[in-house]
């Protein structure tokens, strides 16, 4: 992971009773850690990074074992001159507990993910990041036994730091003359700041239903020659980091053509019609939920409660951040001490 931004990956770990970070850069890694970090407890384990506080620096969280049976979460708070022992965030766990730093809800700050025993059942909490760090759990459930955590965040609408959206959809729009004509293009015209930006959605005018290959294209025009549908909905999704940016939106302009026509985009000015100034239903842009699809968290099990008979299970949301409600999916690999996640497929 990059901890220090810089373009380069960064090594953090535990070793010698200290959270140690090796700083990337060219040629090669260092092999001298940049920081050697000793909070107040014995023993260290499980470290995770993220910036939970929105400011621009990573922070670290890990598992401080204290003494007599007392554990810790604490999160060392980065800033501009990497990070202090004396910047520790501390959470009172009183037991043993791994944790995992990821935007859960998409707000744009890292939250921090615990799994722990509780007696008489294992535990797991989020605690949501902010502009302060956490104090409490923001979400508690039962769980049952697990191993490490990993979090599987989906891309697309809302994804990623992009936490506030927009959306609105178009009238009916329909060809006049099914047998003649067939569709063009469609052009969304606007200034966003650097932080804003559309997708665009062509929606099957009849159905509802998002035309295949037309759902959730990041550009600001779309070449409708492909939809065979004779009326269709557009619409419009703009996504911005800041709930203070203004975008402004100028027309959204849909075309269509004579099937024998050329198309103007590559051979000059054809025979096409226009339909300007399209009403919007509603007529205004209705606010999004912040965030978009939830993540899934993965408990692999190791010994639970047949030794190493047992296999790792992901929970999916159920909606409301609801992780325990729907039944988990086994992913039948006995025996299993540690997952990861990655899009392996490139599906986002």
């Amino acid at each position: 992971m990059d901890m220090d931004q810089d373009g380069f990956d960064d090594i953090f770990t535990i070793a010698s009773f200290q959270l140690k970070i090796y700083l990337g850069g060219s040629p090669h890694i260092d092999t001298v850690a940049a920081y050697s970090l000793s909070p107040q407890g014995s023993s260290l384990f499980y470290p995770s990074a993220g910036d939970m506080n929105g400011d621009g620096y990573i922070d670290i969280a890990f598992t401080d074992y204290v003494g007599t049976g007392d554990y810790d979460i604490n999160i060392l708070e980065g800033g501009s001159d990497g990070w202090k022992s004396s910047r520790n965030h501390m959470i009172d766990m009183d037991t043993y507990s791994r944790s995992k730093i990821a935007d859960v809800d998409k707000d744009g700050y890292g939250d921090l993910i615990t799994h722990s025993f509780t007696s008489p059942s294992y535990t797991l909490r989020i605690w949501k990041g902010g502009i302060s760090f956490p104090t409490s759990a923001s979400i508690t459930k039962t769980a049952s036994y697990g191993y490490n955590i990993a979090v599987a965040i989906p891309e697309g609408e809302g994804g990623g730091p992009k936490a506030y959206r927009g959306t609105f959809t178009s009238v009916p729009i329909t060809l006049p003359d099914t047998l003649t004509q067939k569709w063009d293009v469609a052009y969304l015209e606007g200034a966003f700041p650097a932080n804003t930006s559309a997708r665009i959605t062509v929606l099957d005018g009849n159905s509802g239903s998002p035309i295949t290959g037309y759902k959730d294209l990041a550009a600001m025009d779309v070449d409708l020659s492909g939809v065979t549908t004779n009326s269709i909905k557009l619409e419009v999704t703009i996504l911005t980091e800041l709930n203070t940016t203004t975008p402004s939106l100028d027309a959204l302009t849909v075309k269509w053509m004579d099937r024998r026509e050329w198309r103007d985009e590559f051979f000059g000015p054809g025979k096409v019609d226009r339909l300007l100034n399209i009403d919007v239903a509603g007529g205004t842009m209705q606010a999004g939920d912040i965030g978009g699809q939830g993540p899934q968290l993965i408990f692999p099990s190791l010994l639970g409660e047949a030794n190493y008979t047992t296999s790792p299970l992901a929970f999916y949301d159920a909606g409301g951040a609801d992780y325990l409600t729907r039944d988990p999916f086994d992913f039948k690999v006995k025996g299993t001490t540690a997952a990861d996640i990655a899009d392996v497929n490139g599906d986002g």
